[in-house]
């Protein structure tokens, strides 16, 4: 376990195995593996890594991260590829990631669709979420406010309030305003409206603006 296997004048290169590990010791300069006369992987003292793709670097550590970079071709792809039936995820970790509050994911799932989420609270949640052949839908504190259908864009409220929509003004003489108008459409006119719609186990109120 003591022995060691030493190459270069200055013993440049050393192979050993402490008893526990097992150690490739580079003294000078950068440490190159080939694969025949291809370069698969450089590593420099005081710098960074370099991952090889058929002789061309695709793959560096950097002071600030890494970065993953197609030489020449087409678009440059990072692919994270699940197992059959189970989710695909990236998390995002600002500040070291010792609070939930640092913690964010972006998950592709087994249903077909995308999701953005948090930890704030201890435990993953939605902010938005995306579906193939369907619609998004939009988050707060983990409580759907907003979807899309084939028929347009619907609010949901928090069942102790009104559904509602909020419009602000950009100054304080500045008044907020929902702006549609009527179009043709090959031929065939069609109204825009703007319609709202109350209901409970007693009363039922809908009505439109035109």
């Amino acid at each position: 376990d003591d022995s060691k296997l030493k190459l270069g004048t200055g013993d440049d290169l050393q192979i050993y195995h402490n008893g526990t590990d097992n150690f490739i010791k580079n003294v000078n300069g950068a440490f190159k593996l080939l694969m025949g006369s291809e370069y698969a992987l450089t590593a420099t003292a005081n710098a960074g890594v370099e991952l090889y793709y058929n002789d061309l670097k695709t793959f560096e550590t950097l002071e600030y991260g890494a970065k993953v970079k197609r030489t020449t071709g087409g678009d440059t792809d990072f692919e994270i590829e699940a197992c059959e039936g189970q989710a695909a995820a990236l998390q995002l970790r600002a500040d070291d990631g010792d609070d939930d509050a640092d913690k964010f994911r972006l998950r592709a799932d087994p249903n077909g669709c995308f999701y953005i989420t948090n930890y704030a609270s201890g435990s993953w949640e939605n902010n938005a979420s995306f579906c193939g052949n369907g619609g998004f839908y939009f988050y707060h504190d983990n409580s759907e406010k907003i979807r899309s259908m084939a028929s347009g864009i619907r609010v949901i409220g928090d069942n102790s309030n009104y559904d509602t929509i909020m419009l602000s003004a950009q100054s304080a003489n500045g008044d907020p305003s929902i702006s549609f108008g009527r179009y043709d459409f090959t031929g065939t006119n069609r109204g825009a409206a703007i319609k709202y719609e109350y209901s409970t186990a007693n009363t039922q109120e809908q009505g439109h603006l035109d």
